[in-house]
This record gives C-alpha cells, structure tokens and sequence, in this order.
C-alpha cells in the first residue's frame, strides 16, 4: 500500500519491513471494518487521516532528509502515523478501560463520548497497540516502543521533545532518531488536524451522517493548500471572518509548538542538521471564491446541457458553480487516461458521455431529495465505468489504481462486490481524491456483471424489492432471484486479491 514517499524509500530499503508494514495496513482496514459495525461513518475518515498524516511528513523532510532515513526510521514513522487514528473507533468499555489505564478519570468526567474520542483518540490508539503488540508482528520491541513512544507524545499535544529519548539502537546497528520522528509526526499530525477543520463538524455529530458525508465535511473547510518551499511551510486559508479565526488560533498553536520543537533539536551539531526541512511556517489569508466574477467551464460538457440544466446551474450557489467547473477542469485529465488505457488494454468505457453529472441531476441530490447532500460530500459528480476482461480483471484495476497514483489520485475506497455473496450487485467500485480534494468514482465491471446490471429484469426486480420491508418473505425472495441473477456468470480470476489494495 504505497500512500507517500517514505514509503516508496522503504520499499526499496527493505522488503521485509516493507511486508511488514503492508501487512499492518491490512490489519488496521480490518479492523476499521469491525469498527463500522458500532460507528459506520468512522473509518474513511480514519484511514484519510492516515494519509495525510504521511503525506505532511513527507512535506515537511525534503527528498535527500527523506533518503538519509534508514530502513528502520521509515518504518516506525509509516507506521506510528498508521495507527495514530485507530483508536477512534473503540467501543465505549475498551475506552473506558483505556482511560483508567491513562489514569484520566478525573479529565473525562464531564465530557461526552464523542468529545473524549476528539481528545484522546491518539492516545488510546497508544493503548490499542501496546495491548495487541502480538498481532501486529512487529520486528522488535524496541520497534514496538518506538511506535508507541511517539502515539503518546502527539497524542499529548506536547511540545516538549526532550520527554523522549535522543536515539535507541537496534540490534542490527541501525539507531532509530526518536526526538526527530515524534516532532516530524506530531507536526504532521497537527497539519492534518489543521486541513481537516470544520466548523460545521463535531464529533458530536458523527453518528448522524455516513462516512460519504464526513469525508465531505472534513473537506469543506477554509484551508485551501498546506505547501513547502524555500525552506519556508505556507498555510493558505479562506471564508468568512469567523472561520478564519478559528483555523488563525489553531494555525498559531502549530506554529509556536513548532518553533518550540525546532528550538529544542537545535542543540544538535548545525541548526540545520535535523529532519524538518523548514525553517518556520506562515499563515496567509486567501481571498474567497466569492471575490471571482467568472466561473470558467469546460465548453464541451456545457455544450450538452439541456435547457433545465442550464436553469438550475444558475440557481445553484457561487460556491457549488466553481467547484462545479473545478471539477471539470480534472476531468479532461482523467478521461485522457482512461480512453488511452482502454485503447491500449483491450477494455471497454461505457456510458462516457455520461461521465459527469448533469446540474439537473445535481440539484436534484442537493435540493430536491428528503435527505439533502452536501455538494462536496458527493463522490459521483466524476464517474466512469470500466469494462474489463475477466482473465486480467485484477491485474488490469491494479494498473489504473498505480497509474492514477502517480497522477497524485489517492484511493480512499474501494468496494469488492464480488465477494459479497449476500448482495445483488458483482463489480468493484473505487473512489478516489487528488490533493485540491477532488474526487471521482470507477466502476469496474466485466461484461456479464456490467449486462446484468443494466437488464430489465434487474431494475424491475430492484423496483419490486426496494420499496417492501426488507427481511419480510417477499423481499428475500426477491433479493434470491436477483441474486441468482449475479451468480450465474463467470468470476474474475484471484478476484480476492483486491482486497490487498
């Protein structure tokens, strides 16, 4: 699971802990799996936080500092961020048991579930794998300690690096530099915390909206890019005069605890000699979208609009017009890719001239539903389906996923209806995001699952089942012939093996 640079170093340093790594990644998306059972809308946001975690740690090390990390280094910093996020999803018994253990009782007492989780999730996820160390097959204790030395310390807030050790030595020589990776993550973190700040999201609110939504949330907010140069960090932030301040304090708190932690590792040999490639970090304001007069469109789409849809763009928000057109600005990127790689490979594009959502069909979702969305909340305004041979159907949706990530298109969710034998749909649908927080969905089908989707007798049975109660003796027949209808046709081959993705 390649998510940044440190982990594509670590790769090439070492297979093993490289293995290692991929394996942990596969058991925190199991266990975000098990979380969706008591809080579903919990682990997309967990596993993004993950990622922008690593790709903040790598913003703030330059490629040669990201180089000069030995194989062990990278490995405890991938997967310390990893886990940072884990314990969002405890029940409330192990929180309660991780909170006696933290001795914060006193702390805790008046505050909700949900604002405990805001406070102490890291921490507990210092609990979580200190506890189940075992099933995480770390290489070593010392591994293992390193891990959950720097979780404790971000999960602090503190900005006392000399509360940790200058370095531990492993036994094959390698010295893990623990003061550096826990300030390089704990500034990592709090960017991410920083880029994911919504005034419209509380954790108390969690409980309300799907995972779809969240992501949606944490995406809606006045940061408009977190970047490097020069040797210099700028946060550039937008809104309204009171979202402003909001991101103004918390923007401050990074800064000074930065500069505190930057002070404390200047003791060391050259000012310039630790990991952080950046020598301070500023906060600009941004003027709004609401400042620009045009909204620029990609003329081709425009030219298919209907008559209502020309109408309802106009009643749509300036906000949702130019993230509208921004989106089109990265579709003609993607759409390039995808007609080349089906050239090229032997598969199918279906429906492209569908590809994006018409503003008739958008208003409709934003407006006219029982239960409104979000406009950026909405995975689908960028949609594609692939046809793909089923000899190579694995391998092929590797290569696009590979591709589409150097192109910086993140995967966040990936669905693998093929294994799911209790629902009445076979295809893979993936969702991805490029860091402007654009995103677009792919489906991948074969040419059976794609024709049975799209038979008569596969709508008409979704209609006949759709509005009865389910788990009542008609739904469940229903449900078994559509079913039937999805068993009978030719599997991919190694179609589990997505699930490694």
């Amino acid at each position: 699971m390649i998510v940044n640079q440190c982990s594509e170093y670590l790769r090439t340093k070492s297979k093993k802990l490289y293995e290692n790594y991929k394996d942990n990644c596969t058991v925190v998306q199991r266990m975000l799996e098990k979380y969706k059972k008591i809080y579903p809308n919990i682990s997309d946001y967990s596993i993004m936080h993950f990622i922008d975690i690593a790709e903040f740690c790598d913003l703030i090390m330059d490629k040669q500092r990201l180089k000069d990390l030995n194989e062990d280094e990278c490995y405890c910093l991938l997967v310390a961020a990893l886990f940072a996020h884990t314990g969002f999803g405890l029940d409330k018994e192990r929180m309660n048991k991780y909170i006696n253990k933290l001795g914060i009782q006193k702390q805790t007492e008046s505050l909700t579930f949900f604002q405990i989780m805001s406070k102490y999730h890291v921490l507990f996820s210092a609990c979580l794998v200190e506890e189940y160390g075992d099933i995480f097959e770390f290489p070593s204790e010392i591994h293992k300690y390193a891990i959950i030395s720097m979780l404790r310390f971000i999960g602090r807030n503190s900005d006392d690096i000399n509360q940790l050790e200058e370095v531990l030595l492993l036994d094959n020589k390698n010295t893990v530099r623990l003061k550096e990776l826990a300030a390089i993550l704990s500034i990592g973190n709090q960017l991410a915390e920083l880029k994911n700040t919504n005034l419209d999201l509380s954790y108390e609110d969690f409980d309300k909206y799907n995972s779809e939504e969240i992501v949606g949330f944490v995406e809606r907010n006045v940061v408009k890019s977190i970047e490097a140069k020069d040797r210099k960090l700028m946060i550039e932030a937008g809104g309204s005069d009171s979202a402003y301040a909001l991101i103004e304090r918390k923007a401050n708190l990074i800064i000074n605890n930065f500069e505190k932690i930057l002070g404390s590792l200047a003791h060391r040999a050259g000012d310039n000699k630790n990991l952080f490639s950046v020598d301070f970090i500023k906060l600009k304001r941004i003027l709004s979208a609401e400042s620009s007069e045009k909204v620029y469109l990609n003329k081709e789409i425009e030219e298919s609009w209907t008559d209502d849809d020309r109408e309802l763009f106009c009643k749509l928000s300036f906000e949702e017009r130019v993230f509208y057109a921004d989106y089109l600005s990265t579709e003609f990127e993607i759409t390039k890719f995808l007609v080349d790689f089906a050239n090229t490979n032997g598969a199918v594009l279906s429906g492209l001239e569908y590809r994006v959502k018409s503003p008739k069909s958008l208003y409709n979702k934003l407006y006219q539903r029982v239960e409104k969305s979000f406009f950026d909340t909405i995975a689908d305004v960028i949609r594609y389906t692939v046809i793909l041979d089923p000899s190579n159907y694995v391998e092929q949706i590797h290569t696009v996923v590979n591709s589409l990530y150097e192109k910086d298109w993140k995967i966040y969710s990936l669905k693998n209806y093929w294994i799911n034998n209790n629902f009445p749909y076979n295809g893979v649908n993936a969702k991805f995001k490029n860091p402007h927080n654009y995103r677009i969905e792919i489906q991948f089908h074969t040419q059976e699952s794609f024709d049975v989707k799209m038979s008569k007798e596969d709508h008409d049975l979704y209609e006949q089942r759709r509005v009865l109660e389910p788990g009542c003796d008609e739904y469940n027949r229903i449900l078994q012939l559509q079913l039937k209808l999805y068993s009978d046709m030719e599997y991919p081959e190694n179609i589990a093996l997505l699930e490694k993705i």
